[in-house]
């Protein structure tokens, strides 16, 4: 390995130190800017409960590394560089077991809220929330909550009124 990696699900040197056995939550981030994806990875590894098993900017990568593996979390991006956040929810989630899935972006509100539970997604965060919030998301999705806002009425309304009848049932 590369000095300074770690093998994928490997805990964090910090986790790995902790004098307390805890359950490691295993995560994948997919982002397509470097930086997020490096302030993540840091942030995300100074938890003792949190390991980074996987980190890329898009689904092919991201798949290479986790080579096989189920992280108990996926970070997605919503919008990605030539590549559809959402349809990558979809995908993760039509699979067997799939992990939980957080579309994580600069783009939330009840549009992208109501998108996102059509493509199944376990939750969304606004990057522009504190950190903590996504920290608290990731774990309370690995414990099977949804951490979606609720969509107001009118807002789910005019969303089914402009579909097809041949979608409603997919809706």
């Amino acid at each position: 390995l590369a000095r300074g990696r770690r093998a994928v699900g490997t805990p964090s040197p910090r986790a790995m130190m902790s004098p307390t056995l805890q359950a490691m939550l295993h995560v994948a981030l997919l982002d397509d800017h470097p930086a997020v994806l490096a302030g993540l990875r840091r942030l995300i590894d100074s938890e003792p409960d949190l390991g980074v098993a996987a980190v890329a900017s898009n689904a092919y990568a991201l798949a290479r590394q986790l080579d096989g593996l189920r992280p108990d979390v996926i970070v997605l991006d919503y919008d990605l560089a030539r590549e559809d956040g959402l349809s990558h929810c979809r995908r993760i989630k039509s699979r067997p077991q799939p992990p939980a899935v957080i579309i994580y972006s600069a783009y939330a509100g009840p549009a992208l809220t109501l998108a996102a539970r059509a493509a199944q997604a376990d939750g969304v965060v606004d990057k522009a929330e504190p950190v903590r919030t996504l920290l608290t998301a990731l774990r309370r999705v690995a414990l099977g909550e949804v951490v979606l806002s609720p969509l107001p009425r009118d807002v789910f309304e005019a969303a089914v009124a402009r579909l097809d009848d041949d979608d409603l049932p997919v809706f």
